[in-house]
C-alpha cells in the first residue's frame, strides 16, 4: 500500500487511541487515523466493533458492498471506464475478460449487485 498510495498512511494518531471506547480496543487505532485525516468513511466488514455512538457523526462506518455503490453512485462512468481498463488488461496472467465478464465476476463473487447494475445500464447509454 505504501508504494502504490504514499498518502494513504496517517501518523500522529497515538495520542487519539483508547478515547473512543470500542468494543475491541485493537480498533482504536483505525478511527484515530480517520479523524486525523478528515475521512469521510471507514470501510469494514466488521460493524459491530464500530458503534455508530461511539464514532465521530462525520465518519460514516460502511460495508465494502455500501462503498462500492456509493462510489460508482457519485460517477457510473467512470466506473465503466475502470472496467474497461480493467479488460483491456486482464488476459496478462490469466483468461482474456470483457467487461461483461468482469461485472459478472464482481456480482458473483462479491455480491456487488447495485455497483454492477448502475455500471451495466451506464453501458446502455
Amino acid at each position: 500500500m505504501r508504494l502504490m498510495f504514499p498518502d494513504a498512511e496517517t501518523q500522529g494518531w497515538e495520542p487519539l487511541e483508547g478515547t473512543f471506547d470500542l468494543p475491541d480496543i485493537d480498533d482504536e487505532h483505525v478511527v484515530a487515523a480517520a479523524v486525523l485525516a478528515k475521512a469521510g468513511a471507514i470501510v469494514t466488514e466488521n460493524a459491530k466493533d464500530f458503534p455508530s455512538d461511539r464514532i465521530p457523526p462525520q465518519i460514516k462506518i460502511l460495508s465494502a458492498r455500501e462503498f462500492c455503490r456509493d462510489t460508482v453512485e457519485m460517477n457510473p462512468q467512470l466506473a465503466l471506464r475502470a472496467v474497461r481498463e480493467m479488460a483491456a488488461r486482464s488476459g496478462r496472467s490469466g483468461p482474456r475478460l470483457d467487461e461483461g465478464s468482469i461485472l459478472d465476476i464482481l456480482e458473483q463473487r462479491y455480491s456487488l449487485h447495485e455497483a454492477t447494475a448502475m455500471i451495466r445500464e451506464s453501458m446502455n447509454l
